[in-house]
């Protein structure tokens, strides 16, 4: 399942309505679709925030693995994320860290055309 949205906060729910509506397809309990949204709304999230270029959108899809359900997010930057060092005083840069907690394996893949995306394996809840 996938969709496209524009590279805009509002965006950031459609994405989050999407993963929550393809786990629950997929058969995944109640946590992991739970899990799933939250680590959607961060890749979406970080998507709009560092990576929003007019006309480009963010482009978010799901699929089953042997991993678990995985949730990619494709944007326009060709920069990698980056899991920041925690800084208690800073609002905001903890989400990569915060959702290294909530999945198997995550990663990115830069895109010829320009772009990433960035994808994550949701931890379920027989550990996979």
């Amino acid at each position: 399942m996938s969709i496209r949205v524009a590279s805009e906060a509002e965006s950031i729910k459609k994405v989050r309505d999407l993963v929550s509506v393809a786990f629950r397809g997929m058969g995944c309990s109640e946590e992991t679709v739970h899990l799933g949204a939250t680590v959607a709304t961060e890749l979406a999230t970080n998507a709009y925030r560092h990576a929003a270029v007019a006309g480009f959108g963010i482009v978010a899809r799901t699929y089953d693995s042997e991993d678990g359900p995985v949730i990619e997010v494709w944007d326009a930057s060709d920069q990698a994320p980056e899991v920041q060092a925690v800084d208690f005083v800073a609002e905001s840069g903890r989400g990569l860290l915060l959702m290294e907690a909530l999945v198997t394996c995550w990663g990115y893949t830069l895109l010829g055309t320009g772009g990433k995306v960035v994808w994550a394996a949701v931890r379920t809840d027989d550990g996979t």
